[in-house]
């Protein structure tokens, strides 16, 4: 809801009027209206396709290929940062370090960006640590939020019932909102 308020003045006699404007978007979240967080534009229709998804010792990556995006986005918890690489791994070649006992390989894309890129801030391995269960497979939805100005920020669902909010682009912060 909007609220706008008119003040005129004539003849040092001044009166005002407000009125409320409520804005309905067009489209729902696809992780409930009440969890949007305030003052967030209105959604754009979502999208769901493959995905993935493992979590790390301070942090978790997330496969989206919705619309062709092709991207991995890593999290680390420190600073709630993210970083987002297309994703370049050939479906075959996996770096076999092995992790500490009761850790997990970073598996599939996730390894390929683990060992091939960086982090928000130094490697993966200091930002986020070892895997700490396999990769889950299965569809991820993703929906953009429709801002004035700026990078749209986008929202990405996890298997745990999360929901992430990015700041917008392929790196800047993130939240979690449920």
């Amino acid at each position: 809801a909007i609220i706008f308020r008119l003040t005129a003045t004539r003849s040092g006699i001044g009166t005002s009027q407000t009125i409320q404007v409520n804005v309905i978007c067009q489209y729902n979240w696809f992780f409930g209206n009440q969890y949007a967080p305030p003052n967030s534009g209105c959604p754009v229709s979502g999208l769901t396709s493959d995905g993935r998804y493992q979590s790390f010792e301070r942090g978790v990556m997330l496969y989206v290929n919705a619309n062709g995006l092709n991207r991995v986005y890593g999290l680390q918890y420190d600073g709630s940062r993210y970083i987002a690489y297309i994703n370049g791994w050939d479906g075959s070649t996996l770096d076999t370090t092995a992790p500490p006992a009761g850790r997990f390989m970073p598996q599939e894309m996730f390894n390929w960006v683990y060992y091939k890129s960086l982090a928000p801030v130094g490697t993966w391995n200091s930002a986020i640590g070892w895997a700490t269960g396999n990769i889950v497979n299965q569809s991820r939805s993703i929906q953009w939020e429709n801002a004035v100005g700026g990078l749209n920020p986008f929202y990405i669902d996890a298997p745990d019932g999360a929901v992430y909010r990015f700041s917008g682009g392929d790196s800047g912060t993130w939240q979690r909102i449920r």
